[in-house]
């Protein structure tokens, strides 16, 4: 199998695999077809991969399909393992202030294609796309949009991109079984039921700093007005530092959805 082994600088050692039994294993590949690699170890078994979950806030990168091509290829390498159910799950982060910042983001670049003065939000999204999308929501509904809130730009942004993404999905031949949507957690109080979940177990206090943090640190949030926030007590789960669950002014970071979400996953539908 092996016609050479070498050392290569810096510090490589370098396994040469034989020609002859390379054409051994196409060979086999050919004759058995399909079923190569079919393994029976996941019989009775079922599987969630959930993978890519890029946020709606623009059209898919190199960097996000990458992961989309490799979340794929776990569930085939499942599938050929044999398990009863592989479902390649997609979680859709539709909630959070970058949903927001996208909304108004696009209701500037509507106000702007219909002849009304608006600038972007700080840290608005600029993309080409965006305006491409402002364009044909232009088409469709003219100009008596000027006074729609945030929301609803928000949602034809959110599905306009959604559309973006199943187009490239489609090109690379991924499919998904199932889109969860992060908005859904907050819906039926998931997330809060999570946090009090956190709480009766221990994990949660309240604080203006992480514990363990020094007294400059304190006194630093004390003098920049800084008022107490909600933390997972993550270390004691080996997390190098505690988390901020709910910030100061009550909005929840992406860390509690997440729990709520595979809290969900685990017991609800694996």
């Amino acid at each position: 199998m092996i016609s050479a082994v070498e050392v290569a600088p810096p510090g490589f050692l370098n396994f040469r695999l034989s020609r002859e039994w390379i054409v051994n294993q196409i060979e086999g590949v050919i004759t058995a077809g399909d079923r190569v690699f079919q393994q029976t170890i996941g019989q009775g078994k079922r599987a969630q991969v959930e993978f890519l979950s890029a946020n709606p806030t623009g059209p898919l990168h190199i960097g996000r399909t990458r992961g989309a091509i490799l979340g794929d290829a776990i569930a085939r390498v499942l599938e050929a393992c044999g398990y009863d159910q592989v479902q390649r799950e997609y979680y859709f982060n539709n909630a959070g202030a970058q949903m927001e910042l996208l909304g108004r983001s696009l209701q500037a670049r509507y106000l702007q294609t219909v002849g009304y003065a608006a600038d972007l939000p700080e840290g608005g999204y600029q993309g080409e796309y965006l305006i491409e999308i402002a364009r044909q929501l232009a088409a469709d509904v003219g100009d008596g949009w000027q006074e729609k809130p945030w929301q609803v730009f928000k949602e034809q942004a959110e599905a306009a991109i959604f559309d973006l993404i199943r187009v490239t999905l489609g090109r690379i031949r991924i499919r998904f079984d199932n889109f969860f949507n992060e908005v859904w957690v907050y819906s039926d109080k998931s997330v809060w039921k999570t946090l009090e979940r956190l709480r009766e177990a221990g994990y949660v206090y309240e604080a203006l700093w992480r514990a363990g943090a020094t007294t400059e640190e304190i006194d630093k949030a004390e003098r920049e007005g800084k008022q107490p926030a909600t933390w997972f007590r993550s270390t004691q789960l080996g997390d190098g530092e505690d988390r901020v669950l709910v910030k100061a002014h009550g909005e929840p970071t992406y860390v509690l959805p997440d729990i709520a979400y595979h809290i969900n996953k685990l017991e609800a539908r694996i």
